[in-house]
């Protein structure tokens, strides 16, 4: 799991033509990801971001620090959290239904 999602920021700087240093890349990512456990804010409430976007200059062209910012937070935190609600839903929905055929009451726990 943490190759893979250590791999995203790598692979997006090559894509947009930046430099291809995977091991600090990867470094960075580490530091960045300590960066939003000290941010007392959800998710490091732009933090991080702000963080990422002084740091990518080294390592991506200016053009596409912005692309390579907003696809890296989304692959690597918001889609977790699509991922994490939509499976809660599902679960809650699945549940509802359950009690339903069971004539249980809402609130009985099981």
């Amino acid at each position: 799991q943490w190759t893979c999602r250590y791999s995203v920021l790598p692979l997006l700087v090559m894509r947009f033509g930046g430099a291809s240093e995977v091991v600090v890349l990867f470094l960075i990512q580490g530091v960045l990801m300590m960066l939003s456990y000290v941010i007392v804010a959800p998710g490091g409430g732009g933090g991080v971001e702000v963080a990422a976007a002084l740091v990518f200059p080294f390592f991506a062209p200016a053009a596409g620090i912005g692309v390579v910012l907003v696809l890296w937070c989304f692959s690597t935190y918001h889609l977790f959290l699509l991922a994490g609600g939509s499976a809660f839903a599902l679960t809650l929905t699945a549940d509802r239904r359950r009690r339903a055929t069971e004539d249980l009451p809402a609130d009985t726990p099981q």
